[in-house]
């Protein structure tokens, strides 16, 4: 799952730091969608305590690169909140945190790739 995750972040932040999501662009709806698949799975990974806080971490923190690269606020508001509830060990608030970015990204890939 960990590995999907990185790959579903990298994949996202070169697609989406080149240029604007642009209506029916295949590769960046595939890739949008990737990674809101793995979003998924892991806040479904934390609230069943599948993953460990290290590679939690690791996904928060290229969360973090990708929203700094692509330079949206409130994709970034998002992740930063992500960030927040990690550190305070708030695993509810990070299941919902993540669980508002999957349904944010899941509306773009509505709105820009039907």
């Amino acid at each position: 799952m960990r590995r999907i995750l990185a790959f579903s972040l990298a994949l996202s932040l070169v697609v989406l730091s080149t240029a604007a999501l642009q209506a029916d662009d295949e590769e960046a709806c595939q890739a949008l969608d990737n990674l809101s698949t793995a979003l998924d799975e892991m806040a479904t990974g934390v609230h069943n305590d599948e993953l460990s806080p290290e590679d939690v971490q690791e996904d928060v923190d290229a969360l973090k690169d990708m929203a700094r690269e692509i330079q949206d606020g409130k994709l970034t508001a998002m992740v930063n909140k992500i960030a927040a509830m990690l550190n305070s060990r708030n695993q509810e608030g990070f299941v919902k945190s993540v669980d508002d970015l999957v349904d944010y990204i899941d509306s773009e890939v509505e709105e820009n790739c039907q």
